[in-house]
């Protein structure tokens, strides 16, 4: 691997969450993030690919690899909440906090909504029966799609149950994402390869 890049909100993120959650929370989520990317790793090498860098940032992390085809980069999207599926049944019992935020972000990055792990191999499986151009244009349709029905639940939720504002303002980020980074990164097919969490 060529590099390891902190993304200048990385350390702020992270202050931040610490500040926040109480310690066995904060370690608990460390462990299943890193897990997570672990399996991604792990699925990359696995495949006979190659990590080339890999850049933490504040919201997310991205891992930058040269030599998948489509079917290798749909297993490697989807190794990372395979692997935080397998962490919570590992530690259900001997580690309950770790094993329910492995799975929750499992569940989260699963979403068939791009950038996410879900998104990316929708996104990589059209593109091995459609043309690029039109893989692309489903794969933000159902992001965006996703997205809506998830704020309106939110929102809904929020107002008939008092959830407060936590489950809108997931959402709208996860909205953010999917709309910064259709515009940032564009092509599935452009190298370097991202998985983004």
């Amino acid at each position: 691997m060529k590099r390891l890049d902190l993304a200048p909100g990385f350390a702020a993120a992270l202050c931040l969450l610490r500040l926040l959650a109480e310690p066995r929370v904060f370690y608990a989520f460390l462990a299943a993030a890193a897990a997570h990317e672990a399996g991604h790793v792990m699925a990359i090498y696995l495949v006979g690919g190659r990590v080339t860098g890999i850049r933490l940032g504040m919201c997310d992390a991205k891992i930058e690899t040269r030599g998948l085809d489509y079917r290798q980069e749909i297993f490697c999207a989807l190794a990372g909440p395979g692997m935080s599926v397998l962490v919570c049944l590992a530690l259900r019992k001997a580690y309950a906090t770790c094993a329910a935020i492995s799975l929750l972000l499992g569940l989260f990055n699963a979403m068939p909504v791009y950038p996410l792990d879900g998104g990316r191999a929708l996104r990589t499986g059209l593109c091995l029966v459609l043309p690029l151009g039109r893989a692309e244009t489903v794969s933000n349709v159902v992001s965006l799609a996703v997205c809506a029905a998830g704020l309106a639940g939110a929102i809904f939720c929020a107002r008939a149950y008092g959830l407060g504002f936590a489950p809108i303002a997931v959402w709208f980020v996860v909205l953010m994402r999917v709309l910064l980074y259709g515009h940032e990164e564009g092509l599935v097919s452009r190298a370097p390869v991202r998985y983004n969490k």
